[in-house]
């Protein structure tokens, strides 16, 4: 649904939020270790969240077709 949308995509912001502002951090310092594992966390979570927008995306096309 366009709210399950929205709430997704204000998710994906924050996580891309939160990793810009870690690599931002990292190139001025080095990074904690609990920051590192937040980092790779972040990451972990937003490529799995774009591989299931994809996988929407092409369910959504081949019922189009």
């Amino acid at each position: 649904s366009l709210e399950d949308a929205v709430v997704l995509d204000e998710v994906l912001n924050d996580l891309a939020e939160g990793v810009d502002r870690l690599e931002s951090a990292n190139d001025k310092r080095e990074l904690t270790r609990d920051e590192k594992a937040l980092l790779r966390q972040f990451r972990k979570s937003l490529d799995e969240a774009e591989k299931f927008v994809r996988k929407e995306i092409m369910d959504i096309e081949k019922e189009v077709d």
